[in-house]
Order: structure tokens, then sequence, then C-alpha cells
């Protein structure tokens, strides 16, 4: 049971306090928008220089980095900026809010970066901004990773027989993390 406990709150700690470092990568575009259905200057076609911050957490690699800002700044331009500059972007969101924009932005990046997009933050002019944290889907899948533990068989010997599942979940986790896994009560390096 001691080894079990260790591996809840090593997964605990891992994602939800952990050693985490937070990068962020700065963008500018330019496009027009109006706003359908509001009582005001906005309803009118008008254009913004909107700047956008994308936020990723995860982990320091061996190579010194949590990840290569060229990297972000690719995936960026290419799903994101692309899409919005010199754009009118009701022909893209429908109503398109700061906030929905910021929506968006999130779900196009979500698919592809996954746990590590950690905000979305949007300034529409030099003093109003929406920052947007979406849906973290991760800790469910931590707290279900956890539960797995919980149902381990044990051997004659009396050694956990971890469920084939949860061995390949660990094998992306030190992967994506590197960081060292418990094993026999102690961490691993």
């Amino acid at each position: 049971m001691k080894e079990m406990n260790l591996w809840k709150v090593y997964l605990k700690n891992l994602f939800i306090w952990g050693n985490k470092m937070f990068i962020t990568k700065v963008f500018k575009f330019d496009s027009a928008h109006k706003l359908p259905n509001y009582d005001g200057k906005c309803a009118n076609l008008h254009g913004h220089c909107w700047k956008l911050e994308i936020t990723v957490e995860g982990f320091k690699l061996n190579n010194g980095m949590m990840v290569d800002f060229n990297i972000i700044k690719g995936i960026v331009e290419k799903s994101i900026i692309e899409k919005l500059d010199h754009n009118y972007i009701n022909d893209i969101i429908p109503n398109p809010t700061a906030e929905n924009i910021v929506i968006w932005i999130w779900e196009r990046l979500y698919k592809i970066l996954h746990y590590k997009l950690f905000k979305v933050k949007l300034y529409e002019t030099e003093t109003n901004f929406v920052a947007y944290y979406g849906e973290k889907i991760l800790k469910d899948e931590v707290e279900t990773e956890i539960e797995a533990t919980e149902e381990m068989n044990v051997d004659n010997d009396g050694e956990y027989i971890k469920k084939p599942k949860f061995k390949t979940y660990l094998k992306k986790l030190t992967k994506a993390t590197n960081l060292p896994i418990p094993k026999g009560g102690e961490l691993v390096k």
C-alpha cells in the first residue's frame, strides 16, 4: 500500500503542483470585425491591432529548455495568425467578441498543444484584454490513472503488477516530462 500512496502523491504533484515552468510567446495581428446584436460603436465595422499572448506549461528537459520558442511560434502562426491577420473575423467567428475569439484560439491550439496550453490572453486595445485558461481535461485523466493504480494486482511474491494501460501511460509521461518515476518507494533519476 505504501507504493500506491507514493504513486498518488507523485501523480497529483506532477500535474497539479509539480515543478512547472510557464513560458509565454507574444504575437500581433491586425483584423477587422463588428459585433452583431450590440448597441454601440462596436456594432459598426472597425479594426484592431491585436496582441496575443500564448502561455504553455511544462517541465525543463535535459536540453535546458521546456520548449523551443520557435515551435510555439510555428504552431500559433500557422493555426491562428494566418487565419486572422488582415481578415474580417466575422467570416470566421460569427459573434467575434474578444471573449469568443479567445475561446476559438484556445480550441484550435488545444488540439495541438493539449495539456501544455495554460493560458491565452488577447488584447483588443492596450487597456482591454481577455485571459482564458480553458478547460483542463488532464486533471480528470490523472484522477482516472490514479484510480488505475488502486486496481493493481499482486503476484505470488507480493509484488504489484501494473495494468498494461497504465504502463503505456507512464512511458508517455516520462518521455513528455523527463521526470523520474517512483520505483520501490524511491524516486529513480
